[in-house]
């Protein structure tokens, strides 16, 4: 009887919390809003000043929204706007994440980005390298045939067709005219890095060359995950690994890593299959399949040690750093990449499923042949 009288006092105070938590939240958003638009936020401060402080400008912009109160729909000029912001504090989740939004607003024409007229000339400068880096970044990819009205999903002869489709169909991007009509900077702007680095010049491989004409000293856009093991920070994710981390030891770094990965994997492997012939020595069709096995691990290895040592060693007179910027090592790669994680996968699986038939073929219960099977299928962790 008391339960039942508690009832209805327990649904009140539970949609009294309920409201309180909801008011409070929304006076929290509305707060975070009221702090992220302050005076004179849009257009942005010059590079200058948001550089002078960096951490206050970053936490102004995990909270804002993503154009200025008072324009309903978002614009070209104030996503250019957020591009210039990210790639001023050296946010390369930020940039990235505005390069990809803008990509997928395919009204956007990169050629009918507005003139922002701004009266801060460089700020101005700064913003008309950036429809070279986007333009640069589409025609990538539409250049492959993924242009950028593409499907998302969609089939290998429809993928082959956008591929191969003429190149005047197409549709590459262009920078838009007032592009040429911006007065390049009588001062070079040297632009810091996320951890505090500063170029000497534009003779160094890393500086951008959508920034040069005007007179900007900024970082490649550029970044590779395996940067992350060369400077000492295994695990960190790529979108997190800072441009300057682009140094020659850097690369030449995880260039050599790659070339090390086939013998190191093949070694490893071999010790398994080296087990497997001790175990199953009387088994004539195993030790058959596992010297396939072997030999099938030591082809791979070639593969890979050979292939990698070709694609990313620079040329005699080139150094690790431009090699990894002109992409002679990553792009050259890709299909040997393909090609030598298939053979992995493939036998990986083979060396899983080959002391199966052994064990099954033992004079044992079944309990016991599916636990012996379950240590063997350990390996798929």
């Amino acid at each position: 009887m008391d339960d039942t009288s508690d009832e209805p006092r327990r649904g009140s105070a539970f949609r009294w919390l309920f409201s309180w938590c909801s008011k409070r939240n929304r006076k929290s958003s509305s707060d975070i809003e009221d702090e992220s638009w302050p005076e004179q936020l849009y257009p942005p401060p010059p590079p200058q000043k948001i550089l002078a402080n960096r951490a206050e400008y970053i936490h102004q912009l995990r909270y804002r929204k993503y154009w200025p109160p008072g324009h309903t729909p978002d614009t070209q000029l104030f996503c250019l706007y957020r591009l210039y912001e990210f790639l001023v504090i050296d946010d390369v989740i930020g940039y990235r994440n505005t390069i990809e939004y803008f990509c997928k607003q395919r009204t956007w024409a990169v050629h009918d980005i507005p003139d922002p007229q701004d009266n801060d000339p460089i700020r101005y400068a700064f913003l008309a390298c950036l429809p070279a880096l986007l333009k640069a970044a589409f025609n990538k990819r539409v250049k492959i045939g993924l242009v950028r009205d593409v499907p998302a999903i969609m089939s290998p002869e429809q993928a082959e067709a956008y591929r191969t489709a003429p190149e005047s169909s197409k549709g590459y991007e262009e920078e838009p005219d007032w592009v040429k009509n911006v007065k390049p900077l009588e001062v070079t702007l040297y632009m810091v890095s996320y951890d505090g680095v500063v170029m000497d010049g534009f003779d160094d491989p890393r500086a951008s060359d959508y920034f040069k004409p005007m007179n900007i000293l900024i970082w490649e856009c550029a970044t590779d995950p395996r940067l992350a093991l060369s400077q000492g920070n295994l695990g960190r994710h790529v979108w997190d690994v800072p441009i300057s981390w682009n140094t020659e030891a850097s690369v030449q770094s995880y260039s050599i890593l790659n070339i090390l990965y086939g013998p190191v994997a093949f070694l490893s492997k071999l010790s398994v299959l080296l087990l497997y012939l001790r175990l199953f020595w009387v088994m004539e069709q195993t030790k058959i399949l596992t010297y396939i096995a072997i030999t099938v691990n030591l082809i791979a290895c070639l593969i890979s040690t050979i292939g990698y040592a070709i694609t990313c060693v620079p040329a005699p007179g080139q150094s690790w750093l431009s090699a990894a910027v002109e992409h002679s090592c990553f792009v050259n790669a890709t299909l040997l990449s393909v090609v030598v994680a298939s053979i992995s996968v493939f036998n990986d699986f083979f060396v899983i499923a080959l002391p199966l038939y052994p064990i099954w073929t033992l004079q044992m219960s079944t309990k016991k042949k599916i636990g012996v099977s379950a240590i063997f299928f350990t390996g798929l962790l």
